[in-house]
C-alpha cells in the first residue's frame, strides 16, 4: 500500500488576511522558506520516492524545497490544486465576512458552492481520484503531496467518515 504524506504549503505574506485561492499566485515569504526547509529535514528519514505538488506557486516552492533536499523531482498534479473559490478569490477575509454566501459556506461547506467556482465535494472527488490512481500505479511508493488546507481538510473528513459539513471538527 502506498504511503501518502499530505502537506499544506508553507506560509506567505497574505496568509490569514486574503483568500488567495487560485487568483493570487503568491510565493513563500521568509517564514515559509524556513518552514519548507524544516519540512524537508523532517522528511529526510521517510524514504520518500515521489513528490507531487499543486500548480500554485506557494505549493510548488514548498515541494521544490523538499525535492532539493531529497534529490527528487516534483511532479505538478492539477488534482491537488487549491479550491476554485471563483468570485471570492483575492478578497480580504474582513470583506468576505460580510458576504452572506461566504458566511453560509463557513456554516456548511457541503451544501454551498463558491460563486463561479467549485464545491468542496468536487474538490474531494478530484483529489481522491488522484490518490487512487497514484496508489494503483505505485503501490509501494512513499509520496509527499503538497496542496492546500481545504483540500487536506476534505480528505481528513472523508477518511474519518465525517460529512464535509463537519469541517470545523478538523
Amino acid at each position: 500500500m502506498a504511503t501518502i504524506f499530505m502537506v499544506r504549503h508553507a506560509s506567505h505574506t497574505l496568509l490569514d488576511r486574503v483568500l488567495t485561492g487560485r487568483h493570487i499566485d503568491i510565493g513563500l515569504d521568509e517564514t515559509g522558506w524556513r518552514e519548507a526547509d524544516a519540512l524537508s529535514q523532517r522528511l529526510e528519514t521517510q524514504s520518500i520516492t515521489h513528490i507531487h505538488s499543486s500548480p500554485r506557486r506557494r505549493a510548488r516552492q514548498t515541494a521544490h524545497a523538499v525535492g532539493r533536499r531529497l534529490g527528487l523531482p516534483v511532479e505538478i498534479a492539477p488534482a491537488l490544486d487549491e479550491v476554485d473559490f471563483g468570485h471570492w478569490a483575492g478578497r480580504a477575509f474582513t470583506d468576505l465576512n460580510t458576504d452572506p454566501l461566504w458566511v453560509s459556506w463557513n456554516s456548511d461547506r457541503s451544501g454551498i458552492r463558491a460563486p463561479a467556482g467549485e464545491g468542496i465535494s468536487e474538490v474531494l472527488l478530484r483529489v481522491m481520484d488522484h490518490l487512487l490512481l497514484f496508489s494503483k500505479s505505485y503501490p509501494d511508493a512513499r509520496v509527499v503531496m503538497v496542496t492546500h488546507a481545504e483540500v487536506i481538510r476534505a480528505l481528513v473528513l472523508s477518511r474519518a467518515g465525517l460529512p464535509l459539513s463537519a469541517w470545523r471538527a478538523v
